[in-house]
């Protein structure tokens, strides 16, 4: 493999960002479970660093194009290379099994649930009673588009400027002054592919899904135990020959400042607080999945403590949320402020970090509802049917997940709690749902949905914990 085609460039200084981590005063290191959750000492999932401190690291990239509503963008698009070579040619496909993880939120490939045992992509082994499921994967059960992004193609979070100078050759000028973004630049283009249902796959997953995690933990590529809700399954994806990534800022105290990046002649040009990496096609590596999308899956708290033994809050994994704007008056306070603590010289977490995928939220949530599920599993277009170009911070998450309780259905099917899209003119409103909550003396019995609805605030509240730090 020829590495000078993936080109980690100038501007990101990857020990200073993991040593950018927030003090306690502006971060209670707390789970986002929220006081139904007071007094826990152990658990499954991992746990969330409430922050308004950008990190200035690979999150902002991804967290900054999430809400784009094309799926999880990860920042390592190539991915782990331990891979058979075919699959690191070619990148993830649909079926493949796997996990979202580590700074560069990057999918750490397993096996594929299509493929036979003896398989060569299977070259990590397979879990101990695996079943490749049957009937294999067919054509036809795949929408494929050629052209869906097409060439010079540039997704941009919100706050960032694109100046198109000149197209042939393609030369651009990126600013912005919120205090962190990320771009994705498609030169060539990229396909899309997806599932056009995934029903076999949800079922096949309902069947193994704790002999899929039992197998993830003992051949952890990480040498740790995954939290709860790690479990990914690709259902689709776009992929690209070539692509461009930036994320702004590259470090913390850079936050809030005019950042500003150009392109021109095929690669990333003059820099002021961007970070960049690119990658161009090469014999062994054709193409990489520039987003990815999936189902997520979660076992119940009783069923994994039971299989699986749970951890000490103390040491969970943990993920950053951030809690404050990126943009508008607050957000210059706050880069400000920024500045004046450096964030990169507080202490860090003794715990674990962890890439954020905001599924794992719905996840918790749909077994805090319905206690009876033993499983959970939520797909990555539920967030794609609200995503609005948004930031992802915590305010902007709690309205995308109240909308997604507006318009769909928390279903129980046989232990697997799922969201269902309503059709639209069954879709709720939030005068509704308040309207229910206030006439309980009805003595009706509250809906999964409005249930999760009205305990969304307290779900969010941070549970006071004395973080375990590095000394």
């Amino acid at each position: 493999m020829n590495t000078e085609n993936i080109q980690l460039q100038s501007g990101f200084n990857k020990a200073e960002a993991e040593q950018s981590v927030v003090s306690s005063e502006r971060s209670r290191h707390s789970s986002i479970r929220g006081p139904y959750r007071k007094g826990l000492k152990t658990g499954s999932f991992a746990i969330y660093n409430l922050s308004s401190a950008v990190p200035g690291n690979t999150e902002s990239y991804i967290r900054s194009l999430t809400f784009a509503g094309h799926g999880y963008p990860p920042w390592e698009a190539v991915g782990n290379v331990r891979r058979p070579a075919n699959h690191v040619r070619y990148g993830v496909g649909i079926g493949d099994v796997g996990v979202t993880i580590a700074m560069g939120g990057e999918f750490h490939f397993h096996y594929n649930i299509f493929s036979s045992e003896d398989d060569p992509i299977q070259h990590l082994g397979t879990p101990t009673k695996f079943k490749p499921l049957r009937p294999g994967l067919d054509p036809t059960e795949v929408r494929f588009q050629s052209d869906y992004f097409p060439p010079g193609t540039v997704i941009a979070s919100k706050g960032v400027a694109v100046t198109r100078i000149s197209e042939s050759p393609m030369e651009l000028s990126l600013t912005s002054s919120a205090r962190e973004g990320g771009v994705l630049l498609l030169e060539h283009g990229a396909s899309r592919q997806d599932l056009i249902s995934t029903d076999r796959v949800r079922a096949y997953v309902k069947e193994h899904a704790l002999d899929i995690y039992r197998y993830l933990n003992e051949y952890s590529l990480e040498g740790i135990n995954l939290p709860n809700g790690s479990l990914y399954i690709v259902t689709g994806f776009d992929k690209a020959p070539s692509y461009k990534m930036a994320f702004f800022p590259n470090k913390p105290r850079r936050a809030g400042k005019k950042a500003s990046i150009s392109y021109n002649n095929g690669k990333w040009g003059a820099r002021q607080g961007f970070a960049a990496h690119q990658f161009n096609p090469t014999p062994e590596i054709e193409q990489s999945a520039v987003f990815l999308r999936g189902i997520r899956v979660a076992l119940s708290e009783e069923l994994w403590a039971k299989h699986l033994g749970v951890e000490p809050i103390e040491v969970l994994p943990y993920s950053n949320l951030l809690t404050s704007p990126i943009l508008g008056f607050r957000s210059r306070i706050l880069a400000r402020w920024d500045w004046i603590r450096n964030p990169a010289a507080m202490p860090r977490l003794r715990a674990r970090r962890r890439g954020f995928h905001p599924s794992t939220i719905l996840l918790e949530i749909l077994l805090l509802v319905t206690p009876q599920a033993q499983i959970a599993m939520v797909e990555d277009s539920v967030w794609q049917s609200v995503a609005d170009g948004c930031e992802g911070t915590l305010p902007q998450i709690k309205r995308l997940i109240k909308e997604i309780l507006l318009t769909h259905e928390i279903r129980n099917n046989d232990g697997v709690v799922t969201l269902v899209p309503l059709m639209p003119e069954a879709r709720r409103t939030p005068r509704s749902f308040k309207e229910k909550l206030l006439t309980l003396v009805s003595k009706k019995r509250m809906t999964p949905e409005e249930l999760a609805y009205s305990r969304l605030s307290g779900f969010f509240s941070s549970r006071q914990t004395k973080p375990i730090r590095l000394t």
